[in-house]
This record gives C-alpha cells, structure tokens and sequence, in this order.
C-alpha cells in the first residue's frame, strides 16, 4: 500500500499536523502515545477526514517535558474506528 498520509508532531508550542495525501476518500488518522514515567499512558487520534484537497489539519495538545511523543499515521474507518493500515511509529521529543 502506497503511503496514504503524512504526519508530524512539533515540540515548541505541541502541535500535530496531519494531511491525507491520497485522493482515495480514506480518511487519516494520527494514533499518539505520552508516557510519563509514574503514570498509565496517554494516547489519542487526530482525523483528517476531508480529503487530500483539504491540506494540513492541525491539533494543539499539552504535554509533560522532556519526555517522548510516539505516533504513527493510519488509514482509519471512522464506522468503527479500526485502523486498516499504518506507517511507521516516529518518536520526538517533548
């Protein structure tokens, strides 16, 4: 499967931006994790369901410092929130 999405987390201010880059009318997601070092994980999704011709969407969230974002994005189902396909886990700093 050809790469249906980019994503990218940047740490100063903590925004996700997420874009669908196939016009097949799947939607994208972003799947996040936070883990802190005491605490059960925090994880998310952020969904672009707008089509390719919609660009960059963005979510600003909150997090402790100096610890790890994971996320990956995935072609999703929006019927029941199943995730088909997903690219690589990418990992940054908090």
């Amino acid at each position: 499967m050809a790469f249906v999405g980019k994503g990218c987390f940047e740490g100063y201010g903590e925004w996700f931006w997420l874009r669908d880059t196939d016009a097949d009318d799947e939607p994208v997601v972003i799947h996040w994790t936070h883990r802190t070092m005491y605490d059960k994980p925090r994880e998310g999704y952020i969904y672009a369901d707008q089509g390719k011709a919609a660009g960059w969407t963005s979510l600003n969230k909150s997090f402790e410092e100096g610890l790890f974002i994971y996320f990956k994005v995935c072609i999703v189902d929006l019927n029941d929130h199943t995730l088909s396909w997903c690219g690589a886990l990418e990992w940054v700093a908090t």
